[in-house]
């Protein structure tokens, strides 16, 4: 029987993400021709390469407006902005090719349609992972690593082809992302991927990958390792290097290879390697491209490719977060998309900057030794700081038990202060306190209570829940432990059929709002 129950769950969490995946790996071409293939000329040095650094600007103004104006999109006009982004994208492949095959492919319009593919792409990736939001921690880790085994599988074809006709085929392809989206698939299947008797130890997970200050380490965390690989795509001289027939076949085993046992892993009870494992993965990927370019000096292709094979896998690690903050955080989830991609170019062309502004320049074993420091900076950083996060959940969940055996009124943990980035990634509780709608959220609460016939306990925590309140905040003020208040949480999405803080949000305020 537990064999059964455990097949089925991993075919479920697989047909959950397998047909979207297709559309999130499709969409993900857009990075990758923009900026390392020949199409409409080589790739230059990062300071030639301009379209990158024009599109964390434009993600930038995105995120202080969105900051600012603590706006909340429609479903409707973010499906319509997803559909611009699209189409986008297909216009600026096939002009790509065409203008390259009559030869008119400039170096301005080269910047024109790698920017404006870019920026597309940019906001097609957060339609794409806002879809995902509804999903449990498991199958979000097949969904965006089942996305990145077919991206490498689609790009490795693509890059058997002319530069023009692979532009092209691209542009084709990315027409097929509005037939993949408008199929039902598992995108509407919410929950948290938690049984409600879960263990000791799933319930510490699911506090975990809810907890502000897990989010926000891991938010640095990719900050970080994100800047050491943009030293390592810099490194030794900034040149773009074609990987050659062998050299793609090569990451796309290695990408492959990753992907596919990190789904493996997580969908069969081990989903600390989202955790702990994926940090693992991306510092070995970063070490070895550091020997390789070190140790090769006659074949930095190899470097090269294992270097592509880390950018890969951190895109991965770095929509797997975006995702639960969508779902964790109050801001709207393309405010979430646009700090991502911020968050991952601004940090990559930061290292690549850095990398020639040393006082002995790139090729040398100085800069080799300064990689080497950030690295081991970088890891301390994500390590020390989840295990400190790991061990404060421990101690809360043990003080609650002991608390609810002793009668039941055992205290929460002291309320930590949300940090800086706590607040920027819209983890804390600011949007109900300084807005004065507590009352109002309330009322429409005990409304919904009432139609869904909601219990007074589930009625108190959805309307903690909607102020804006995490997981650990709502078990803290009512005095129960965070399992129980994730149970409550789970209860109220199956009673109400909606499955995000966005939706009990938009529902209540559709129905009940003045």
């Amino acid at each position: 029987m537990a064999d059964i129950l455990e097949h089925t769950r991993i075919s479920q969490c697989l047909k959950a993400a397998a047909l979207p995946s297709l559309g999130l790996g499709i969409a993900f071409l857009g990075w990758h021709l923009a900026t390392y293939s020949e199409i409409c000329g080589p790739k230059s040095t990062l300071l030639a390469d301009r379209a990158s650094l024009a599109t964390v600007v434009l993600f930038g103004l995105a995120v202080v407006v969105l900051y600012k104006s603590r706006v909340a999109l429609s479903n409707r006009f973010a499906a319509s902005l997803m559909a611009v982004g699209i189409v986008l994208q297909a216009i600026a492949f096939v002009l790509m090719g065409v203008l390259s095959l009559l030869g008119l492919c400039t170096a301005a319009l080269k910047l024109v349609l790698s920017s404006v593919l870019m920026a597309a792409t940019g906001v097609v990736l957060a339609g794409w992972l806002r879809k995902a939001r509804r999903l449990s921690p498991v199958a979000v880790t097949a969904y965006v690593f089942l996305a990145l085994a077919m991206n490498g599988a689609l790009l490795f074809c693509l890059r058997l082809l002319p530069p023009e006709a692979c532009a092209i085929l691209a542009g084709a392809l990315m027409l097929v992302q509005f037939p993949v989206g408008a199929l039902k698939d598992g995108l509407g299947a919410g929950g948290d991927g938690f049984p409600e008797n879960a263990p000791e130890g799933r319930a510490l997970l699911g506090s975990m990958l809810t907890n502000p200050r897990f989010l926000a380490t891991s938010v640095l965390g990719l900050f970080a390792i994100i800047l050491v690989s943009g030293f390592l795509c810099g490194f030794p001289d900034d040149v773009y290097r074609p990987l050659g027939l062998w050299g793609n076949a090569a990451l796309f085993l290695i990408t492959a290879a990753i992907s596919l046992g990190v789904v493996a892993s997580t969908v069969r009870h081990r989903e600390k390697v989202m955790m702990v494992g994926i940090w693992i993965i991306l510092e070995l990927l970063a070490g070895i491209t550091l020997v390789l370019y070190t140790g090769l000096h006659e074949n930095l292709v190899a470097g090269a490719v294992v270097s592509e094979a880390l950018n890969n896998v951190m895109m991965a690690a770095v929509w797997y977060f975006t995702v639960l903050l969508m779902g964790s955080g109050w801001r709207d989830p393309l405010y979430y998309g646009c700090a991502s991609w911020v968050i991952w170019f601004g940090a990559h062309d930061l290292g690549r900057f850095l990398l020639f502004v040393l006082p002995v320049g790139g090729d040398s074993h100085f800069t080799g030794s300064v990689i080497s420091l950030l690295l081991l900076i970088s890891t301390q950083i994500v390590l020390v700081k989840l295990l400190g996060v790991e061990r404060s959940l421990g101690e809360g969940l043990s003080s609650d038990a002991a608390g609810a055996s002793a009668g039941g009124e055992g205290a929460a943990s002291s309320t930590e202060v949300p940090n800086v980035l706590e607040r920027f990634l819209g983890l804390d509780d600011a949007n109900a306190a300084g807005d004065g709608r507590a009352g109002s959220i309330h009322e429409q609460a005990s409304r919904m209570g009432r139609q869904f016939l909601l219990s007074d306990r589930e009625t108190e925590v959805l309307a903690l829940y909607a102020m804006g309140h995490t997981q650990k905040r709502v078990a803290e003020e009512l005095y129960i432990s965070p399992t129980t208040a994730h149970t409550h949480i789970t209860r109220i999405y199956s009673k109400t059929n909606l499955h995000s803080r966005q939706e009990l949000l938009d529902f209540m305020s559709s129905n009940y709002g003045s």
